[in-house]
């Protein structure tokens, strides 16, 4: 699988609108304080580097040019054989080029990256290569297939017929797959969302089949109003890959989630220089560490006292945690089935939010 960044790397909200949910959040807690994009692109690059592959083509362009030695440097660091170039593609000609690169290799799938805030959280890749294998499958009989990898509460409620999500952006989908991997349908008017892993078919369809003349076009989302992709196979997985750095903010109305349910993201303490530390499973919070406790009652960014930062398992840590973690302090007193049952009840949240209780 390739990997391809298209990006621009700036403070400056893509969507102001989305930034000011979570700004009492931000600036409630240490842990969930706001990175600048610098950071938060380079914590999402650490993240791909978990990944094995083929090719890396990056495209890039930076608000702030004293960022862009930085971001240069970690490149090296993180996939020192990758295609690097300027400026980002913003219109049909500089995106030709691109795809034209990018579909010179062997490969048949493509990780489309435009964003720079969708890190990589799955605690392992063993699915990966299932959904990979199921979308070449598909490719035999259908021209444009995906995997979406992101936005998981929404993307894997779309295909339910009766969900919220269903009702305002995907009733026109059919389900013509649904195993333990993943659930898989037909997107009659297809879906322009960059964050989906694609086949070149579908890559090419979007930024080479038509004219699109000289229009601003910066992500896939920018094609969607000159063309729509007939008969899109969109692949969603049973179990999260990415997730957006300022989750679910963007949602609104019958679709909204709130941060107490899925929290956004944070960089953890001590993640770049790997001196993460955890504490896991009491019931009082720590400042300087990661407190992560399924059975406490509120996040950390409510309660500074008793709130956690996470609702996860041990288990559920990102992979690309595992090497900068200096030390995990377990409350050997913690009540386990308690623990158990909050973990349970977060990921039953976060596979459907708005369920009822």
């Amino acid at each position: 699988m390739i990997f391809y960044l298209d990006t621009y790397i700036t403070d400056e909200p893509l969507h102001p609108a989305f930034v000011w949910p979570n700004r009492e959040i931000r600036n409630s807690c240490p842990q969930y304080k706001m990175p600048r994009r610098i950071d938060i692109t380079k914590y999402t690059l650490a993240s791909y580097k978990m990944i094995p592959w083929t090719h890396v083509v990056i495209a890039y362009d930076v608000a702030d040019k004293d960022d862009e030695s930085t971001f240069l440097d970690f490149v090296q660091e993180v996939f020192p054989d990758a295609d690097v170039s300027r400026p980002r593609s913003s219109n049909q000609k500089t995106y030709r080029a691109r795809v034209e690169q990018v579909c010179s290799f062997e490969d048949d799938f493509i990780f489309y990256a435009p964003n720079n805030d969708h890190p990589l959280i799955a605690s392992n890749l063993n699915h990966l290569p299932k959904l990979l294998k199921k979308a070449s499958r598909f490719s035999q009989n259908y021209p444009f297939v995906s995997v979406v990898y992101s936005h998981f509460s929404e993307f894997v409620n779309a295909p339910v017929v009766g969900s919220p999500f269903y009702r305002q952006f995907s009733s026109d989908s059919r389900i013509v797959e649904d195993d333990e991997i993943a659930t898989s349908f037909v997107r009659f008017n297809g879906d322009n969302s960059s964050i989906q892993i694609v086949n070149r078919n579908l890559l090419q369809h979007w930024f080479c089949s038509h004219d699109l003349g000289d229009a601003r076009i910066i992500r896939a989302e920018d094609v969607r109003r000159f063309l729509p992709t007939p008969n899109q196979l969109m692949i969603v997985p049973k179990k999260e890959l990415c997730a957006h750095f300022d989750g679910y903010s963007h949602t609104t109305g019958i679709t909204k989630i709130s941060p107490d349910q899925i929290p956004p993201l944070f960089i953890p303490t001590g993640f770049f220089d790997s001196s993460i530390r955890i504490a896991y499973g009491y019931p009082e919070y720590r400042d300087g560490w990661v407190n992560i406790n399924p059975s406490a009652r509120d996040f950390s960014f409510r309660d500074r006292k008793t709130g956690t930062d996470l609702k996860i398992g041990l288990q559920d840590i990102p992979l690309f945690w595992k090497s900068r973690i200096a030390e995990i302090d377990i409350n050997v007193n913690a009540d386990l089935e308690r623990i158990k049952e909050g973990r349970e009840k977060y990921f039953e949240t976060v596979r459907n939010p708005w369920r009822k209780a």
